[in-house]
């Protein structure tokens, strides 16, 4: 038998607000959203430090390149 904990996070807003009638008005009880989109993920921190660092190596290439041809680009 396998155990899950699962943590669902949930938001219901619409473009400017819950309000009704506008943004700076309080919550309207009665309002009601339908869901479109649902989606299952799981984390791995591993996948996740990998993908940093080649992040990070990518981004230092870019720079050590741009210092060698720095100075052939005066202006």
């Amino acid at each position: 038998m396998y155990r899950f904990i699962l943590y669902v996070e949930a938001a219901a807003n619409g473009m400017f607000g819950v309000g009704r009638g506008g943004m700076i008005n309080p919550p309207d009880p009665n309002r009601q959203f339908r869901l479109k989109l649902s989606e299952i993920a799981v984390f791995d921190s591993d996948v996740y430090d990998l993908i940093n660092d080649i992040s990070l190596l990518v981004d230092m290439a870019k720079v050590q390149c741009y210092c060698r041809l720095a100075p052939i680009i005066e202006i």
